[in-house]
């Protein structure tokens, strides 16, 4: 019986042939890439550019292309094409940093025995790879933040890949948070969380994305899956109340500056409606206010420099 690969990293892609292209061929002059332990699933969301074609001129992927585009079940779609033991959802636009392919395959080498349910998290600040167990749902919400909305920081072990068989989630855009927080509830082991410097979006890509309203599907959308388990009374209401906040300070405010001084660094994004949304959550919490002013105030500094 043939020996299944540790790690499939798996791309969802949709009509980014080029970007797709430059992905691959870093991805397979890695150092680290071992094809003995790593296998590479692209499924290609019905594109109708040269997808196909790119796919084609790497034989170590093993490409699927769906019958119409399904929009974010693509994500699912990708994963369930793979062979690995761990499967890793991946962005087309993602890069590995030196050494990054070789600290996840090493991490998920450490799990292969006991197969808790884990998560690798990219954070480029951690100098030094960092591991934290969660006991409950709620404190893995509060640790995870943000960084759990994050297309390419969802993976799981094959015998929890079911769970994205659920697509409920999808008009939410955040199929990767329900899942990864149905994959925490299941426990015991508790989920353990691998924070480390494994990739990055690479220069030049971020204009082939966007469209989507920032603050609708990172503050309101993100803030009813987490509401919903507060209801279900897996997040107590400490826990809510912390995850809200950390929300906030690490990656609303940053963008709350971006709205009040025109920033271009969002305007490839749908902006509508993003002040109500933000008020509605956050607008009777005083450090909105607090944080707002410092940094904005930060912002006109650094910019009359």
């Amino acid at each position: 019986m043939e020996e299944r690969p540790w790690l499939s990293l798996c791309i969802p892609t949709y009509n980014r042939a080029e970007v797709l292209d430059r992905t691959l061929r870093a991805l397979f002059d890695d150092p680290d890439f071992d094809p003995r332990k790593i296998e590479v699933v692209v499924c290609d969301n019905c594109s109708e550019d040269r997808t196909p074609e790119v796919a084609a001129r790497y034989p170590q992927v093993r490409y699927f292309r769906n019958a119409e585009n399904i929009r974010d079940a693509n994500f699912s779609q990708a994963l369930q094409h793979g062979r690995g033991e761990y499967l890793k959802l991946m962005n087309d636009t993602v890069r590995f940093v030196p050494g990054g392919l070789k600290l996840m395959l090493d991490t998920v080498g450490r799990h292969l025995a006991t197969r808790e349910p884990l998560f690798l998290y990219e954070w480029n600040r951690s100098r030094q790879p960092v591991t934290v167990v969660c006991p409950d749902v709620g404190s893995f919400i509060c640790e995870a933040s943000v960084r759990a909305t994050w297309i390419a920081n969802f993976g799981c072990w094959r015998r929890d890949a079911g769970v994205t068989d659920d697509r409920s989630g999808a008009a939410l855009q955040l199929l990767q948070v329900v899942w990864s927080i149905r994959i925490a509830e299941a426990g015991p082991p508790p989920a353990k969380i691998c924070f480390g410097h494994y990739c990055t979006v690479a220069a030049g890509t971020g204009a082939a994305k966007g469209g989507y309203n920032v603050f609708r599907v990172f503050v309101a959308n993100y803030l009813t899956i987490v509401e919903e388990c507060l209801r279900r009374g897996v997040v107590s209401r400490a826990q809510y109340r912390k995850a809200k906040s950390r929300l906030f300070r690490r990656f609303v405010a940053r963008r709350v500056v971006w709205l009040l001084f025109r920033s271009k660094h969002i305007t490839r994004f749908d902006n509508r409606g993003a002040w109500r949304i933000v008020l509605e959550h956050y607008g009777r919490q005083p450090y909105f206010y607090l944080i707002t002013f410092y940094k904005s105030l930060h912002y006109l500094l650094r910019g009359c420099r």
